[in-house]
């Protein structure tokens, strides 16, 4: 550096701006690499930008799928509960497609109380 030249430091860069498709791409590689735990903020980050309920669902649907890798029983049925109310007819509900969760549980829409306890994952 010359003498009497100033350095400004160098802007902050624009958090990245995605759309629905791309978080849910990244979330969709992430979840291929076993890497469950950043697939969910991915589904999350998609499920925030999503427009119409069936990307919602969609977005619900892998991470709850995800959370299951993790062992997040109650998050998945959770998610999977909030797809049952936006497209009833869905069947990629966890508790009929997923071993990892209990086989004794069934459907949410059986509980008006709200879904029980999930086993942990071992």
């Amino acid at each position: 550096m010359g003498r009497g030249s100033t350095t400004s430091p160098e802007p902050e860069p624009e958090p990245e701006l995605l759309s629905y498709a791309a978080l849910k791409s990244r979330g969709n590689a992430c979840f291929k690499a076993r890497q469950y735990d950043k697939a969910a903020s991915e589904y999350s980050a998609a499920l925030r930008c999503a427009d119409t309920d069936a990307e919602r669902a969609v977005a619900l649907n892998n991470r709850a799928l995800a959370r299951l890798e993790m062992g997040e029983c109650e998050g998945a049925v959770e998610d999977a509960s909030a797809v049952i109310v936006l497209e009833p007819a869905n069947v990629r509900h966890p508790a009929v497609c997923s071993p990892k969760l209990p086989l004794e549980l069934p459907l949410l829409t059986e509980y008006p109380a709200g879904p029980p306890r999930c086993r942990s994952k071992r």
